[in-house]
């Protein structure tokens, strides 16, 4: 079955890569506009940040081209210049503007019916955080069971550090360069902003993110995958240390967990994308970062507050997905695997939060050449030399 699905997917490539070049060869390309491409349910995060960047800046014109209706009607009341892609009038905006913004996607087939090819136009991509995971053709049994043209290629790559640059590398194929220029999403974390207080007065309090990370195979993500786990215990510690303890799933997992709101506990709240549609808002806020092999602990890195890790089903998660880097290595603070050493560490480090902090800082030095934003201006200036 594998093997007739790659043959059909690889003739259904051919014909689009024959259809797109002849597509392409008639209709003149705009070189001074950007096509932001946003393939999900939300137009936010690196791809959202760096276009709000773009309309800023003068004599800058950003095109939207979306998939999902929902998403179109909305930005359609804020933006002039916003398309669908089931349309005729958007696949003429795919076909008329050289440069694509791109924030995932690493398989052609992502974006069908639309065929994105560097030969044809400069797919420009901004990613969504940095790499802990292997990606793309580093994962051993996507590459054994794909084909070479199902793998999305690119003409740009953004990263964060030489490090990251190397990482993917070993995911991707990147036709011209890889940038060094930081993360939009990364642009304000350090800056102080109080916007959500007025919302969320308990942000002023305490704050501790639990965000695990997303488990696409195997065993779907647990909160407190403990066996001494006991939440009413839980609770009375984070009352007496006036505290609150935040759960955020990732998106694409939500609807599997089973613990998704395990309330009626004062001091346990549910922050997911329902609640902050934007984590990088949030983290700003959070004292101490709850997580297993997420990559939120990378840009967390930045404000160097305590990290604490739960690698409770590594092995599994390393025979099925595996790292790019030696996990241990490079995830600054303590790893447990009890409600009883979470309690213990929680405690230092709310109490003692500069514990780790010249571990945290040399890693964050690994992965972040920037420390203080400007990467949308980065990505822009690099960009505008592509003229």
């Amino acid at each position: 079955m594998r093997n007739l699905a790659n043959i059909f997917r690889y003739v259904l490539l051919k014909i689009l890569h024959g259809i797109y070049f002849v597509l392409h060869f008639f209709i003149q390309k705009n070189n001074n506009t950007l096509l932001f491409f946003s393939t999900g349910h939300t137009f936010t995060d690196n791809l959202g940040l760096f276009h709000d960047f773009v309309l800023k800046m003068d004599n800058a014109e950003a095109i939207i081209l979306v998939r999902n209706k929902s998403l179109y009607n909305n930005l359609k009341l804020e933006f002039p210049n916003v398309f669908l892609m089931n349309s005729f009038m958007g696949l003429f905006q795919f076909l008329k503007h050289k440069k694509i913004i791109i924030d995932n996607g690493d398989a052609r087939l992502f974006f069908f019916p639309y065929y994105l090819h560097p030969n044809y136009q400069l797919i420009i991509n901004l990613w969504h955080g940095i790499p802990l995971k292997k990606l793309g053709r580093s994962v051993v049994k996507r590459n054994e069971e794909s084909l070479e043209i199902q793998f999305q290629t690119y003409s740009y790559f953004t990263v964060s550090s030489e490090f990251e640059k190397k990482l993917i590398h070993t995911c991707y194929t990147v036709t011209e360069d890889i940038w060094v220029t930081g993360s939009p999403r990364n642009d304000d974390l350090t800056k102080n902003n109080f916007a959500l207080l007025q919302d969320y007065p308990f942000l002023n309090k305490k704050t501790i993110l639990y965000a695990p990370t997303w488990r696409e195979q195997g065993n779907k993500s647990a909160f407190f995958p403990f066996k001494d786990k006991d939440l009413v215990k839980l609770n009375k510690f984070l009352e007496n240390q006036d505290a609150y303890l935040l759960l955020r799933g990732h998106r694409e997992e939500m609807k599997y967990l089973s613990d998704k709101n395990p309330m009626n506990f004062t001091r346990i709240l549910a922050a997911h994308q329902d609640v902050f549609s934007e984590v990088q808002h949030l983290l700003p806020y959070v004292d101490v970062l709850l997580t297993d092999y997420s990559s939120i602990y990378l840009d967390y890195l930045l404000l160097n507050k305590p990290i604490i890790f739960m690698p409770y089903d590594i092995k599994e998660y390393t025979k099925y997905r595996g790292f790019l880097f030696d996990y241990y290595k490079y995830s600054p603070g303590p790893k447990v695997n009890s409600q009883e050493d979470l309690i213990r560490e929680l405690e230092t480090s709310l109490n003692k939060p500069n514990n780790d902090a010249s571990y945290r800082s040399e890693i964050s030095d690994v992965f972040h050449k920037f420390k203080n934003g400007g990467a949308c201006q980065r990505i822009y200036d690099e960009i505008k030399k592509l003229n």
